[in-house]
């Protein structure tokens, strides 16, 4: 007789609480009038306080500072990114961000509310059409790909205020080779999503990096990445009963 596989919250709570200290750390202290909101895991996961209420409510506690957000994330939920955009966007003080390995999807957008946005040069950015699903009808299929469209209409919007790029070419890039596009520390700054490059040379470096294969990479290897990674998390919440 086959096992059915269920979700256990309990456990699920525990394993939460256990990695939740370990990873989130946006109490930490940069100077006396700036507070770091680290960024690093899936947008919009609450065991990792990285869902738009446990930012908002860290952005609340300290508004009378200035934030540097410190971001590493592939992406998560969309709307968990947009409501956490608009939350810094909203913020009294100056909000400034680093790139510390991948600002990607959500995190993308998250990006776009810094003030003023920097990289690592060995750093990447990157875009992409929003994904989605839908169990249903014909109707329900189609209600989904109009709110995806809606989805990107709001990116684009977005990317176009920080770099002054126009619809035609923000649409080419959100649709890429695969899905989306990726740009190295150079290209992204090239293009404007980012204001500067840390650990690039005064003169020339960031030319010669663009210069490079035109700065973009394929995104298929990390759209499988991607996609392993979603799969991994729902196994690691789930507990199968014996």
């Amino acid at each position: 007789m086959l096992n059915h596989a269920m979700l256990d919250f309990k456990a699920i709570n525990r394993y939460r609480a256990e990695l939740s200290d370990s990873n989130f750390t946006a109490a930490a202290m940069v100077d006396g009038d700036v507070v770091e909101l680290r960024l690093h895991g899936d947008v919009g996961a609450e065991w990792q306080k990285m869902d738009s209420g446990s930012v908002a409510a860290f952005l609340a506690q300290h508004k009378d500072k200035d934030v540097h957000v410190a971001m590493n994330s592939h992406g998560g939920l969309v709307f968990d990114g947009i409501a956490i955009h608009n939350a810094l966007a909203s913020h009294p003080g100056v909000v400034t961000g680093t790139v510390d390995a991948l600002a990607a999807s959500a995190m993308a957008i998250i990006a776009m509310a810094c003030d003023h946005l920097a990289i690592h040069r060995s750093a990447f950015f990157m875009i992409h059409r929003a994904w989605g699903g839908v169990v249903g009808n014909s109707a329900a299929m189609r209600a989904i790909a109009d709110e995806l469209d809606m989805i990107d209409d709001a990116q684009i919007a977005m990317y176009a205020d920080k770099t002054g790029m126009d619809e035609d070419e923000l649409t080419q890039l959100l649709v890429g080779k695969v899905d989306g596009t990726m740009f190295s520390a150079a290209k992204a700054y090239e293009l404007g999503f980012v204001d500067e490059i840390i650990g690039a040379d005064e003169e020339g470096d960031s030319e010669e990096m663009a210069e490079d294969d035109d700065a973009t990479v394929d995104l298929e290897a990390e759209k499988r990445r991607m996609q392993r990674a979603a799969v991994v998390q729902a196994l690691a919440k789930i507990a199968v009963d014996k």
